[in-house]
């Protein structure tokens, strides 16, 4: 014979089960007491709607969930689960969002091909700090640096096209230096190990940075050149 509470194989004669303390009926012991083969509430169970006891006798162990609390428990524990890692997915998204969309402040110059010397050389005086969101590519930076350079030096013209986005090392900023990924301000940042303020790039002229290749054009074929960095 087992008990109806735990199912553990009791005494037939005993009044309480030795395993999980529930009581046992004393008429006969068949009201609580269920066959292992046929294990259904008991009719004392079937008085309490049919669900077996919630809680053993007072200080005789913990609770005892009947299934349908069980059941609640778990149901609450799986929505909960999934609300969680639906904030924290939304949250990670928003932070993503943010992040992408801060703005910092670098430097930006202009680069000059001299005759004299025949190099590149940074026209002095001519940094200024221009801000723009981390996440900025070469042509988002150019086009920025244009439009901000041209309201402060009459010799820039606001026409992102005619002019390369250039490093200090007189190498175009179109993918990161030594790699092929292309150029993004922040992975920029990463790979250089400066802060932002400490970052200074500048604006060429086509055709100064072409003379500087041993390319020598007019200023009417400069103007028909169109560059994508």
């Amino acid at each position: 014979m087992f008990c109806s509470s735990c199912g553990a194989k009791i005494v037939e004669s005993g009044v309480f089960c030795h395993k999980c303390g529930s009581a046992v009926s004393s008429r006969g012991n068949r009201e609580n007491i269920v066959n292992n083969e046929n294990n259904g509430p008991t009719s004392s169970t079937k008085e309490r709607g049919g669900e077996m006891p919630s809680r053993l006798p007072s200080g005789s162990g913990p609770p005892i969930m009947t299934f349908s609390e069980f059941r609640k428990v778990k149901e609450k524990d799986r929505q909960g689960h999934f609300k969680n890692n639906t904030t924290k997915k939304r949250k990670v998204d928003e932070n993503n969002d943010s992040h992408a969309a801060k703005m910092v402040t670098i430097k930006v110059g202009i680069m000059t091909y001299r005759e004299d010397t025949g190099t590149l050389k940074p026209v002095r005086g001519s940094l200024l700090t221009v801000s723009m969101p981390i996440s900025s590519n070469s042509v988002d930076v150019k086009a920025k640096a244009v439009e901000k350079l041209s309201r402060f030096n009459q010799t820039i013209s606001n026409c992102p096209s005619i002019y390369y986005l250039l490093y200090p090392d007189f190498t175009r900023a179109e993918k990161l230096p030594g790699t092929e990924e292309g150029f993004s301000l922040f992975r920029y940042k990463e790979e250089l190990g400066k802060p932002y303020e400490r970052i200074t790039l500048y604006l060429c002229k086509s055709i100064d940075y072409l003379s500087n290749q041993g390319i020598f054009l007019t200023d009417s074929d400069d103007e028909e050149i169109k560059v994508g960095v």
